[in-house]
C-alpha cells in the first residue's frame, strides 16, 4: 500500500525555472484532455502557442516535420525539449525589458546620457554630474544620442556573448 501512496517522481529540467516548467505543463495540459502525458502531433502548434510561442507557419510546418512520434502522439517531454529554446529565449528578453526599463523611467521608449548618469548615480557613480562619458557611451552604440529597446538589446546580446 505503501507504494501506491507514493507519489511519481516528475522529471526535472535544468535549463529551465519550476515556474517555466509549470507554464508549459499548464499549456500541455489543456490539450491533453485524458491526462495521458501526451497530445496529438496535430494539436502541437497550439500547445506551443498556449506557451506563450507564436510561430510562422513555415517553422511550424518544420517542426512537425521533424517531430519523431508514436501513433502521432507527442510526449510532454518532447514539447519541454521543442520549448525549451524559446523559453529561455522569452526569459532572456524578459531580463533585458527589466534592465531597459530600470533606465527609462519616464517610458520615452529610449535611454540617453542623462538616463545613463541618473543610474550611474544611483549605483553611488558619477557624483560629478558630468554627462561626457555618458555622451561618449550612447555615440559608441551607433546611435543619434538616443538608444531604443531594440538597440539596448542588441548591445546586451553583444556584451553577454563577449568574454572579458
Amino acid at each position: 500500500k505503501k507504494a501506491s501512496k507514493r507519489s511519481k517522481k516528475q522529471k526535472t529540467y535544468p535549463e529551465l525555472t519550476d515556474a517555466q516548467v509549470h507554464q508549459l505543463r499548464e499549456a500541455f495540459e489543456l490539450f491533453d484532455t485524458t491526462s495521458s502525458g501526451e497530445i496529438e502531433k496535430r494539436e502541437l502548434p497550439f500547445a506551443m502557442g498556449a506557451a506563450g510561442w507564436k510561430p510562422e507557419k513555415q517553422k511550424i510546418r518544420e517542426i512537425l516535420d521533424t517531430v519523431e512520434t508514436e501513433n502521432d502522439r507527442v510526449a510532454f517531454d518532447v514539447y519541454v525539449e521543442l520549448m525549451t529554446p524559446t523559453m529561455k529565449e522569452q526569459d532572456e528578453n524578459d531580463t533585458h525589458r527589466v534592465a531597459f526599463s530600470m533606465y527609462d523611467v519616464d517610458n520615452k521608449g529610449y535611454i540617453d546620457a542623462e538616463d545613463l548618469a541618473r543610474v550611474a548615480k544611483d549605483l553611488g557613480d558619477n557624483d560629478d554630474g558630468d554627462l561626457s562619458e555618458f555622451n561618449e557611451m550612447i555615440k559608441e552604440a551607433g546611435t543619434n544620442g538616443r538608444v531604443n529597446y531594440e538597440e539596448f538589446f542588441k548591445i546586451m546580446q553583444f556584451t553577454e556573448d563577449t568574454p572579458l
